[in-house]
């Protein structure tokens, strides 16, 4: 959040965003808020000592995603970061409900209703994602070890803002080029950094 406070007053003279609060313009500016949020999800999941929490959470995220409108129309009744917040949390539901082929299954059914609401800025989103970690469960594992990129995703996650403010002056905001490039120089560079500076990893993961 520091560097990127810096980065903004370099870039535009103001380390905080116009119209949003300090605590808005940091966790929110910034693209940082999955980091509390993910915070309180794994504090508040590992207090749960119950067995059947898989089911629990699986249920739970089936009723958010059946009533995709109204749940979209709440959260976005709510101020960033709590908007933000709102939104993952089906997806954070589903994490631990896809433990089991139960949950996996209510999940499913979950994201086949998502999908025909058809809610722009949620459908696609779940469905895409969701697809894609359900079918990474349910495929033959790969012969080839990805674990070291998988281990770069989270300092992905953490530079890739900076990426793009690079690669949208070169190819354009909201281009394919600029998500492939940005994507790409951002694994790049923690995938070289994890390598040879082993005391980043307490940061990069």
């Amino acid at each position: 959040s520091v560097f990127y406070c810096i980065w903004r007053y370099a870039a535009d003279g103001n380390p905080f965003h116009d119209g949003l609060s300090i605590v808005q313009s940091i966790f929110y500016g910034t693209h940082l808020w999955f980091l509390p949020f993910i915070f309180i999800v794994n504090l508040f999941v590992s207090q749960l000592r119950t067995k059947h929490l898989p089911l629990i959470c699986a249920l739970l995220a089936l009723a958010f995603l059946v009533a995709t409108p109204w749940w979209r129309e709440l959260e976005q009744s709510f101020e960033p970061p709590i908007s933000q917040f709102l939104h993952a949390l089906p997806a954070a539901l589903m994490g631990v409900a896809l433990r089991t082929r139960v949950g996996l299954a209510i999940c499913s059914v979950g994201l086949c209703l998502c999908w025909f609401w058809n809610v722009s800025g949620v459908s696609i989103p779940y469905v895409v994602g969701g697809g894609a970690v359900i079918a990474s469960i349910l495929l033959p594992r790969p012969h080839w070890d990805i674990g070291g990129i998988s281990a770069c995703m989270l300092g992905v996650y953490l530079v890739h803002i900076a990426a793009l403010g690079v690669f949208n002056h070169i190819f354009g905001a909201e281009t394919i080029a600029t998500v492939i490039a940005s994507f790409s120089a951002s694994l790049a560079v923690v995938w070289l950094t994890r390598r040879f500076i082993l005391v980043s990893r307490t940061i990069l993961g």
